[in-house]
């Protein structure tokens, strides 16, 4: 899947411009059809990392959804428009406001919240573009990535920060205001 990304906010360029290319025809699907039903969602983990210069392997695609109920109404349309309609106990799990749904044979885990970052709509604004198969899909920028892995303790967020910050990615003291005024 071909991939050209367009950063947002001045930001530096990937040094990697096919790091989204590993997203799978079926989670290439559900970008499409969250595309159609104009689900807000942005791509982050793994696949975020690797758009942002990190070569590493990507597990699962991680979305995180904007956790409104019309929101999560065009996800259960998207889901059931690609025939894996969301059972009741998914749906009810999925509007919790810190839950993670794994879809069986899509790799993909939704996401309604994201460590460190509290307004969905204020990230989204900030996001990177990335053109993922002709579907444009927002990715989580840079300087939200490095606020999300920070404070985390887990050692892979750890070594990604390391190596985001030595490749000269991100330097924190050119983060947005926003990101210095938010609290862990």
């Amino acid at each position: 899947m071909s991939v050209n990304r367009k950063p947002a906010n001045g930001w530096p360029a990937a040094a990697n411009l096919n790091a989204l290319s590993s997203i799978g025809s079926s989670a290439g699907a559900l970008l499409r059809a969250f595309g159609d039903a104009s689900v807000a969602y942005l791509i982050v983990g793994d696949h975020a990392v690797r758009y942002h210069g990190y070569e590493r392997p990507a597990r699962a695609l991680e979305l995180w959804l904007e956790p409104t109920a019309v929101n999560l109404k065009q996800v259960a349309l998207a889901l059931a428009n690609l025939g894996t309609p969301l059972t009741p106990a998914e749906s009810f799990h999925l509007a919790k406001l810190h839950a993670k749904l794994r879809l069986p044979g899509r790799g993909v885990e939704l996401l309604t919240s994201l460590h460190g970052l509290m307004e969905f709509a204020v990230v989204r604004v900030r996001a990177d573009r990335a053109d993922v198969g002709g579907q444009g899909c927002p990715v989580l920028c840079l300087p939200d990535l490095y606020r999300t892995k920070r404070g985390t303790g887990r050692a892979q967020d750890e070594e990604d920060l390391g190596i985001l910050s030595a490749g000269g990615a991100f330097d924190d003291r050119h983060a947005p205001d926003a990101l210095h005024n938010q609290s862990d």
